[in-house]
């Protein structure tokens, strides 16, 4: 899709908006809003997320540059007095505009697209969901039209990313099977419970259908014949996480001074460590990529873990390790069985800045023989894609960011694609 002049006046515009935004608690605008206590006034919030990415060699077509853009636009409407028993019931109302183009695509020939934002360009209506507190669970609920990857393997940390191996979900969930992602909604049920004082449990069930988002914009809610059934699972363990536990930690969070970070952000490290282990299982057969029967569903796992390594008081310079690995282990129809990720992300350099960050972070997905030989007629083909990031975020007040960003893209979609260099840049505002 080609992007207007007026397009980009509008962006340098916002872009020149944020620098003026003054500082309260800021929630990132690449990563999926998680409201676990509803407002109890009526608000809306706008968020904005720009991309642009060049690379100057390696790939298909060296010497590209393209932009991509997201609008998010969510209307919160508090439901205490229509409906009794629940905490803090709100109905979310949610819709999008995208536009742009993706350097991936044309110039690079990759798997991961290098800008995260891109995909579904149009002008949708994205989510209507009733949510709100389990009192005496220590949780929440959701049920309407959204993702699973609203709430399923999704932490803040992976938002910090421009590339959409990590952002938002681990690729591989989307790709290998019928685990929904933003924009793509369905319709579906999530609920989360207290296990122990650091523990939760989550579970979700989702329609499994054909995205169709650019044709109805957003508004095709019918339930088809031929749709499946995805059914998932997550336990996390964390210390001292909001929304785990959250019955026994909340209040001690609460209570604890900390020194110029909000609490409302959600990629500073306010606990020590995390670990969450994720399954889901997709009732809906998918067509193989070879000549062997199709399976009547498929399955798979991943494992996520996060710690902070150095932090001298809460509040000032940590530096945090995160990992995360995704498992799909049927080749025949799971473009990338095994997915890894690792990275390291260091807050506040400048000490004075605690909320400032710079990320390293490598990614590897590992595609299938059989999905390789449906596309490519080589042997001996690399079979994997592997993607270096570099990124430094700056915060702008709380409500804004600027982020340049640095990508090596080795094996592009596991084929003999020279190694491409990507210089990116990213910004967001939020209000």
């Amino acid at each position: 899709m080609s992007y207007s002049r007026s397009s980009w006046s509008l962006s340098l515009a916002q872009a020149a908006l944020a620098l003026l935004l003054p500082a309260h608690g800021l929630a990132l605008p690449a990563e999926p809003s998680h409201q676990s206590c509803p407002k109890r006034r009526a608000s809306i919030n706008y968020a904005y997320t720009v991309n642009l990415a060049a690379n100057p060699m390696g790939g298909l077509s060296p010497g590209q540059v393209a932009y991509a853009d997201n609008h998010r636009l969510t209307l919160t409407l508090p439901f205490a007095n229509v409906i009794h028993g629940i905490g803090d019931p709100s109905l979310i109302l949610e819709g999008y505009n995208r536009d742009g183009r993706d350097l991936s695509a044309t110039a690079i020939g990759n798997q991961f697209t290098v800008q995260q934002i891109y995909g579904v360009e149009a002008l949708a209506f994205y989510s209507l969901r009733l949510q709100g507190d389990l009192p005496g669970l220590g949780g929440h609920f959701k049920v309407g039209r959204f993702t699973s990857g609203d709430d399923f393997a999704t932490w803040p940390v992976y938002g910090l990313a421009m590339n959409n191996a990590i952002d938002g979900n681990p690729q591989s969930l989307p790709v290998n099977t019928g685990f929904s992602s933003f924009p793509n909604a369905v319709w579906g049920a999530m609920a989360d419970i207290s296990v122990a004082e650091k523990a939760s449990l989550r579970l979700g069930a989702y329609q499994v259908t054909e995205p169709d988002v650019q044709r109805y914009r957003g508004f095709n809610w019918a339930i088809r014949p031929s749709d499946g059934l995805l059914l998932i699972s997550q336990l996390e363990h964390c210390d001292g996480c909001l929304g785990v536990g959250w019955a026994g930690t909340r209040a001690s969070l609460q209570d604890q001074a900390i020194p110029s970070v909000s609490r409302e952000e959600p990629s500073y490290p306010l606990h020590r460590q995390r670990l969450a282990f994720g399954s889901y299982w997709s009732l809906k057969s998918q067509s193989s990529f070879d000549s062997t029967p199709s399976p009547p569903s498929t399955y798979g796992a991943w494992l996520h873990a996060d710690r902070t390594l150095m932090r001298r008081n809460l509040g000032g310079p940590a530096l945090s390790l995160w990992g995360s690995l995704t498992v799909s282990p049927q080749p025949s129809v799971a473009r990338l069985p095994l997915f890894w990720a690792l990275g390291l992300v260091q807050y506040g350099l400048d000490p004075h800045r605690p909320q400032d960050s710079v990320m390293l972070a490598i990614y590897q997905g590992r595609f299938s023989r059989a999905y390789l030989e449906s596309i490519s007629d080589q042997s001996d083909l690399p079979g994997q894609e592997t993607v270096i990031e570099v990124g430094y975020r700056r915060r702008l007040g709380a409500k804004a960011f600027l982020q340049p960003n640095l990508q090596l893209v080795i094996h592009p979609s596991g084929l003999a694609i020279p190694t491409a260099l990507v210089l990116g840049f990213q910004a967001g505002l939020s209000f």
